[in-house]
């Protein structure tokens, strides 16, 4: 709950409820609706795709474990826990248990990393086709080796054009 309220309403209630206003050193620039619409999208699109895979993966863990029939913890009764608690069997099923769930979790949550990476390229390629007027066919195939120097020329040396003019 906590976090969904700061993902949504990032406006400095920090500042009144813990006295200090140490994160907010300066005024948070304005960030227009698009762009803000933009970002929310993404990451509901994120967290959609990870709970969609969340559900695929967990269910055939769980599959994967009774095929195995290694106990499961919490699905025997307390009768049954006390009666084979002490067992190796019970201890040896655990501990795969155990090791499974565990790999299984941490590998979920670093495969975070990858979706991001993978929206976030998807993200930047509809940029800029945005940006460049979705000219994908001359963007693609222009020389740009060649138009090197003359962009170099533009974008660093800002005077070299009127200053070459002025010497002709």
């Amino acid at each position: 709950v906590g976090l969904g309220y700061l993902l949504s309403v990032p406006s400095g209630s920090c500042i009144r409820s813990c006295g200090s206003n140490s994160d907010m050193m300066w005024e948070m620039s304005p960030v227009p609706l698009l762009s803000r619409l933009v970002r929310y999208i993404f990451w509901i699109t994120l967290f959609a795709i990870k709970f969609i895979l969340a559900l695929i993966i967990f269910r055939a863990m769980f599959e994967a474990t009774v095929e195995l029939q290694i106990a499961l913890p919490g699905r025997e009764s307390v009768s049954e826990l006390s009666k084979i608690y002490y067992s190796t069997e019970w201890g040896s099923d655990f501990l795969l248990w155990f090791v499974l769930w565990s790999t299984t979790f941490v590998l979920f949550i670093s495969d975070t990393q990858l979706w991001f990476t993978l929206l976030c390229s998807i993200l930047g390629v509809a940029t800029v086709m945005v940006q460049r007027g979705c000219r994908c066919f001359t963007w693609a195939l222009e020389d740009s080796v060649a138009k090197l120097p003359e962009r170099f020329s533009r974008k660093v040396l800002p005077y070299s054009f009127g200053m070459s003019e002025s010497r002709v």
